[in-house]
């Protein structure tokens, strides 16, 4: 290869890397906004701009042994952006099957429903194309091939690999040796409060929007005083809640597992720097959540679990 087929070279790679930048700057505000109006109390604008950064932090690590390029953090940084844009869910009316209330409505709760697995994490991907078609189509951009079929194919399996899969009372991507570090970085990332934060208060912060997004509409209820909820109602919410705070050691100790699980196979350098600069907080969120479980079990009226309800979210 003679200098000016080099030259010519590094001034393509150089330009697509740019104009991936250039993408991923003109469509993030626009889908923050459009992940905000879907007013989630998890699933929102602040998720994603964490997951944003935590995939950066753990790609540069990867960046500084030569396991991924720069043009391979935008890329995963533009999966991170879009990888919740979809919530395919349905809002489901459940019956407390009893029936000696005076009003119907406070025999029932309503939940957000999870549709298909992989549903919300496919046509997030999908997305992509209508903003690439619109920046492509505008006096932003300056080429009519901003990602490529292997980049496309690279953010499709990112945040494929996001796809929750529920096991044990804890969360278990699916990856193998085979895994991509592209596709794990996204992995960790999405989880990474409970070992990346060194405020035990995010993690169980993170609990109780959880929780409310399932149950709709109960963090405004719990709010307004005026508000009237029946006995049983109470009694349903008192429940699932006290379980799921109860469990959330074992949820820790779950991701703590997977993580050590998909760092094992990376160089040794590697996994120090994680290690020491990222992931080392797991066992200061374990003990904010075996603290956060205990105070639960004191927690005994609707009054009581409900102010315990409302530690960690204002």
């Amino acid at each position: 290869m003679n200098q000016e087929t080099t030259i010519n070279a590094n001034k393509a790679e150089y330009n697509g890397f740019n104009e991936k930048e250039k993408f991923l700057s003109w469509c993030k505000e626009d889908v923050l906004n459009q992940i905000e109006n879907l007013d989630l109390p998890f699933h929102n604008r602040e998720h994603t701009i964490k997951v944003m950064n935590r995939v950066e932090n753990i790609m540069q690590i990867f960046a500084k042994y030569d396991l991924v390029t720069q043009e391979d953090i935008v890329i995963a940084k533009i999966a991170a952006l879009f990888h919740d844009y979809a919530q395919c869910y349905s809002e489901e009316t459940v019956e407390l099957n009893q029936k000696d209330e005076n009003s119907q409505d406070n025999q029932t709760v309503l939940m957000r429903v999870r549709g298909q697995i992989g549903k919300s994490e496919e046509e997030s991907a999908l997305s992509i194309d209508d903003f690439l078609k619109r920046f492509i189509n505008s006096d932003k951009s300056e080429s009519k091939e901003v990602l490529s079929y292997h980049d496309k194919k690279m953010i499709i399996d990112m945040i494929e690999g996001t796809i929750p899969r529920f096991e044990d009372g804890t969360v278990k991507h699916k990856f193998d040796e085979k895994t991509p570090l592209q596709v794990r970085a996204l992995m960790l990332a999405d989880l990474g409060t409970a070992g990346m934060s060194d405020d035990g208060r995010e993690f169980l912060k993170d609990t109780r929007n959880n929780f409310f997004e399932i149950f709709v509409g109960l963090k405004e209820k719990i709010g307004d005083k005026h508000c009237k909820l029946s006995e049983y109602q109470k009694d349903f919410y008192m429940e699932k809640y006290k379980a799921m705070i109860l469990n959330q050691p074992k949820f820790i100790e779950g991701l703590k597992k997977q993580y050590e699980e998909q760092v094992k196979a990376l160089p040794e350098k590697v996994r120090n720097e994680m290690n020491e600069y990222l992931f080392k907080y797991f066992d200061v969120n374990y003990q904010k959540t075996i603290e956060d479980a205990e105070s639960v079990k004191e927690a005994n009226t609707w009054d009581e679990v409900t102010e315990h309800m409302k530690l960690y979210i204002t």
